[in-house]
């Protein structure tokens, strides 16, 4: 009977088994929260950075590199023909850190075959017939040639005014005729942020993976931040891709070609500017050129500070020290534009559209 009231007691009050039952799942609270602290110390610190991705997985890379300057832009050049840059202030572009450009490259693709200068494949290294060299204090140019393809390939960066200009010359010198496809992958850190939130013209602001296809805009633009006022750059072309996706770095890194892009994978992270949280970059393809016996075809992109093929635009409101309007009100626009050399155009000869975002 002792033993039963004692055990009887232990149980009859509700107030001890509460109590025991808190003190159990404390416990296993206090255990899962001190596994999950852990399980994240282990994957940080198992993680590779972004410059150990590209040590631990270099099959070939740029040995040196040349450098055009211009008052608007800075574009350094390896000699393998990959490519980063700055604005003239110092702001990142491309993607900045390493010894010599690497994050960033160009895929060809030839009736199926693969030819590429990622650094972990780097085929395309192996058919270098001209390093790259400084034509000019604004302009650099590389080679190729693939005998099996009869394919030459050029290459052309030229800095005109707040623009690079990226020509690639595709040129078939064979006597049958060849599909060729080309891919750019950019990877768009803008001042410190590796994560730059992405837009297409008309479009919105983009933290999450999205595909265009077929383009129907004539620009994107990446942001140091989604905040109005921070440093915004552009592409643009004279050659329409057929296809665009606004992507993940790390993801897109390890491909050549296709990419199975998530609209439920974030490239830009509120509060981080860094890799793997927030890092974003931008493919680009030109899907199914024909080239005949001894044609050639360019692809010509733009990117910098500015919008258009070689076209500055500058807008002011009038009167200039007025900050405020009314939303009836009307609004007094003065816009100049000039071409690449500075020379005003005459708007009534060129079609021009303005768009106006209001905040």
């Amino acid at each position: 009977m002792t033993n039963t009231k004692r055990v009887t007691e232990g149980y009859h009050s509700e107030g001890n088994k509460d109590r025991r039952v808190k003190k159990t799942l404390i416990s296993n609270l206090k255990l899962i929260g001190i596994l999950a602290i852990l399980i994240m110390c282990v994957a940080v610190a198992s993680a590779e950075s972004k410059e150990e991705i590209f040590t631990n997985s270099t099959h070939h890379s740029a040995t040196s590199s040349v450098t055009i300057q211009n008052d608007h832009l800075k574009i350094e050049v390896g000699n393998n023909g990959q490519y980063r840059g700055w604005t003239a202030a110092g702001d990142a572009i491309f993607y900045p850190y390493g010894t010599y450009p690497w994050s960033s490259f160009m895929t060809i693709k030839v009736n199926g075959s693969i030819y590429d200068n990622a650094p972990w494949s780097s085929n395309l290294d192996n058919y270098l017939t001209q390093e790259t060299v400084k034509k000019s204090p604004v302009e650099t140019e590389t080679k190729w040639y693939i005998p099996e393809e009869n394919l030459e390939i050029t290459q052309n960066i030229i800095l005109v005014s707040g623009q690079a200009k990226f020509i690639l010359k595709l040129k078939n010198k064979g006597t049958t005729t060849k599909t060729v496809s080309v891919r750019y992958e950019w990877d768009t850190q803008i001042a410190d942020n590796d994560g730059a939130p992405l837009r297409e013209e008309g479009g919105d602001l983009h933290e999450f993976e999205i595909a265009f296809e077929p383009v129907t805009f004539s620009y994107w633009s990446a942001y140091a931040r989604p905040e109005p006022g921070s440093l915004v750059i552009y592409a643009t072309w004279d050659t329409t891709p057929d296809k665009i996706i606004f992507a993940h770095w790390p993801e897109a890194y390890g491909t050549l070609w296709d990419y199975s892009w998530s609209s439920s994978r974030r490239f830009y992270t509120p509060g981080y500017t860094t890799y793997p949280y927030s890092d974003s970059c931008v493919l680009m393809y030109w899907k199914d050129i024909i080239l005949s016996p001894g044609e050639e075809r360019n692809i010509i992109v733009y990117y910098g500070t500015t919008v258009g093929g070689g076209v500055n635009v500058d807008v002011s409101t009038y009167p200039k020290d007025k900050e405020y309007y009314a939303p009836t009100e009307n609004i007094k626009l003065s816009v100049k534009v000039t071409d690449a050399n500075g020379s005003l155009l005459d708007l009534k000869k060129t079609e021009f559209q303005s768009v106006c975002r209001w905040k």
